[in-house]
Parts: structure tokens; C-alpha cells; sequence
């Protein structure tokens, strides 16, 4: 975070529920896509993206997710 200076104020990285409430919201707004654009959900490699969500949660890093087209 900056202030109003702009001088760079740490502050404490979010907690695994700020991670989760984060993350309903990314996939809310996924689905609200998908759904605008036709496409459908089941499109999506759900395992490996639940695999990926859950490395994203404990902070490791994840790897592109395939979408089917």
C-alpha cells in the first residue's frame, strides 16, 4: 500500500478466508463469463482446477488451466 506521500506502507499479506472470499469472487465472475458467452462451465478441467485453487490458497504456485474449446 502507498500513502498519500507516496511512500510504501507494508501491511499484512491476507489470511486463507480473505484467500477463499477472494477466490468465490474470481470464480462468480468466471461463471458470469462463461455463461454471457455461451460456453459452459463443464468446459473447464475441474480437476485441475480445484487442484490449482487449492495450491493458489496454500500460497504455492499453480500452473496454467487447460479450457476447452
Amino acid at each position: 500500500m502507498y500513502g498519500l506521500d507516496g511512500s510504501f506502507i507494508p501491511i499484512a499479506p491476507p489470511d486463507r478466508a480473505e484467500m477463499a472470499r477472494l477466490l468465490l469472487v474470481v470464480v462468480t465472475r468466471i461463471a458470469r463469463l462463461f455463461s454471457r458467452s455461451g460456453e459452459s462451465l463443464s468446459d473447464i478441467d475441474e480437476p485441475a482446477l480445484a487442484a490449482a485453487t487449492d495450491r493458489a490458497v496454500r500460497g504455492q504456485k499453480t500452473r496454467p488451466i487447460a479450457i476447452g474449446y
